[in-house]
């Protein structure tokens, strides 16, 4: 299992569960289960085509070369990422064009929540749009951020 050491840290049991898959040849690897499936997946084969549906934003961790054009081997869908948000705050301005303000409510401890929150208030620039950014890492703060929407 030469690929065995391109597993991500803690997955090679995994990888040799990906690695039967290639040995058998299969059409498609769907790797639905969040992170670290597509990482395995991609570890694993660089030719069976492999689906994802990422947790996290695949571009940034080197999945796909983007979400339009994703190049390889790899494809798939996230509802993280950069691209994602600024798409639903292009969204909401189609939905409620009448809106002056955005209230962008985050995860402080999520690994790409601040790349995330600077792209949507990119976005809501761009829209002549107000954004006022809360941020909840537990439920008491959670109750804090929907008092403060109200």
């Amino acid at each position: 299992m030469a690929r065995t050491a391109a597993a991500p840290r803690g997955q090679r049991p995994r990888l040799r569960f990906a690695a039967e898959f290639v040995r058998r040849q299969v059409a498609v690897i769907a790797a639905s289960g969040g992170e670290p499936s597509p990482q395995i997946g991609k570890a694993a084969t660089q030719t069976i085509p492999i689906v994802f549906a990422a947790n996290g934003d695949p571009i940034r961790e080197g999945l796909v070369e983007s979400l339009r054009r994703p190049g390889g081997n790899l494809t798939g869908i996230t509802i993280f990422g950069s691209a994602a948000v600024t798409k639903r705050v292009q969204l909401m301005h189609e939905l409620v064009p009448q809106a002056t303000a955005i209230a962008y409510l985050m995860n402080p401890n999520h690994p790409s929540g601040e790349i995330e929150m600077s792209a949507a208030q990119t976005a809501a620039r761009a829209l002549r749009k107000e954004m006022f950014v809360l941020r909840a890492r537990n439920e008491p703060e959670l109750d804090a951020a929907f008092t403060t929407m109200a």
